[in-house]
């Protein structure tokens, strides 16, 4: 197990090799910091995207509304994903500022989002401002184990069938792509122990 300690410092822990800043513990606050990042970003004329992302609970606080309104004010190259559960109110109920594209999507269909988070890169990598992406989700109930209906409506499971139906699955690429990724957990994780022993 992980020290007592060592895990609140875990949770305020970013990765700096991928430019991925730490979560915050107070809700939406992340909004705010990615907006005065993607600002930056612009100041110095960098070729790159701000993306942030936030559950239906962070759309009733003010950082969540300030931190959107200042990107779509200044046009900043940066995308906010709200991963919304299906029976909470939408984010089109906010008052929405103008200049800001928002889009309300199906989160569990993994092609759609991929499709949906390629086309807003391009539309913020190219200058046009920031896009707001509400991801609608069906959680499922917090059990320890998760029903075999539940396991069918996963949404990588669902990919991956589509994947092997159109004949483009190959298990020895999904074997390595895992192995990779464990790996690179791993290192992120013993990386993130040393820096804060």
């Amino acid at each position: 197990g992980v020290d007592d300690k060592v895990l609140p410092a875990m949770m305020h822990w970013g990765y700096h090799k991928h430019n991925t800043v730490t979560g915050s513990v107070p809700v939406a606050t992340q909004m705010l910091h990615a907006a005065g990042i993607a600002f930056s970003c612009k100041l110095r004329k960098a070729a790159v995207v701000t993306v942030a992302y936030c559950g239906d609970g962070a759309i009733t606080e003010a950082d969540f509304l300030a931190g959107i309104q200042f990107a779509a004010q200044h046009q900043l190259p940066a995308i906010f994903i709200c991963e919304q559960d299906d029976n909470c109110a939408s984010v089109q109920t906010l008052p929405l500022p103008a200049n800001l594209v928002y889009h309300s999507i199906d989160g569990m269909d993994a092609l759609n989002v991929y499709a949906t988070m390629q086309a807003a890169m391009h539309h913020a990598r190219a200058g046009y401002g920031p896009v707001l992406l509400e991801m609608k989700v069906s959680r499922p109930a917090p059990t320890r184990e998760m029903s075999a209906e539940a396991w069918q409506d996963d949404p990588l499971l669902c990919c991956q069938h589509y994947l092997e139906a159109q004949g483009m699955w190959d298990d020895e690429w999904a074997t390595q792509l895992q192995t990779r990724l464990e790996a690179e957990v791993e290192r992120a994780w013993q990386d993130a122990l040393q820096s804060i022993v």
